[in-house]
């Protein structure tokens, strides 16, 4: 994952995601999850022309590959990215519980 810091233009995150289905053969959806980014939002950005930093795509790109050797590692981290994700990130939309607590309180108020 990027550093939760780190800003990345929707074009970048294209252009890394078009590299790795290249070279890694990963569905499209995986990297779209990785990258917390919608269909829309990349094919959106695959059609604009925009000036982007090659070399900050590029470090990015190794950053991942190093990272991801082979399509397992890759599916294994976006399995534990999305049970992070839905039972343990704190929402203040959400009241400052997780997307599952939200679904469990919300369900148990009606009943």
């Amino acid at each position: 994952r990027l550093d939760s810091k780190q800003k990345i233009t929707n074009k970048e995150k294209a252009q890394i995601i078009n590299e790795l289905r290249r070279e890694m053969n990963v569905p499209l959806f995986v990297l779209l999850d990785i990258a917390e980014m919608s269909s829309s939002s990349y094919y959106d950005a695959c059609q604009r022309e925009y000036e982007v930093d090659d070399q900050k795509v590029i470090s990015e790109i190794k950053v991942i590959r190093n990272k991801f050797k082979d399509y397992n590692s890759l599916n294994q981290a976006v399995k534990e990215y999305i049970s992070y994700y839905n039972n343990y990130r704190i929402k203040q939309k959400l009241g400052g519980m997780s997307p599952v607590e939200y679904r469990i309180n919300s369900s148990q108020k009606i009943a």
